[in-house]
């Protein structure tokens, strides 16, 4: 995979990381990161890619429920877990409440038990 500086056709290194946690794909941000040795190089760009809209990969992740990309990004090293996304200002646990409070309450009848 080439560098994010360098001329590539197709999407982007921080495109394919901003798909990757949008969808959950596991297996694209794994193959990405694997590809990115130095260390120092792959902090930079998971803490710095963010979206036209200013959400680093955190609130991406965070804002569709997506736990197992989530628990990637906490694993890797050097990760910054508090960023502020531009257009609200909000970390990511803003954005996950936000995801948990638009998301239907489960019905009653899922809920509890049957009493029959």
């Amino acid at each position: 995979m080439a560098a994010d500086n360098e001329e590539h056709e197709g999407a982007s290194v921080k495109e394919i990381l901003i798909e990757a946690c949008r969808r959950n794909n596991t297996e694209l941000f794994n193959e990405v990161v694997a590809d990115i040795k130095d260390e120092d190089e792959l902090s930079r760009l998971l803490n710095e890619t963010t979206t036209v809209m200013g959400n680093h990969l955190y609130h991406e992740a965070a804002s569709r429920g997506n736990y197992e990309i989530i628990d990637l990004l906490l694993d890797q090293p050097n990760f910054e877990c508090d960023p502020v996304n531009r257009l609200e200002g909000d970390t990511p646990l803003h954005t996950a409440i936000r995801w948990i409070n638009s998301e239907p309450p489960p019905s009653a009848s899922s809920a509890t038990p049957s009493l029959i």
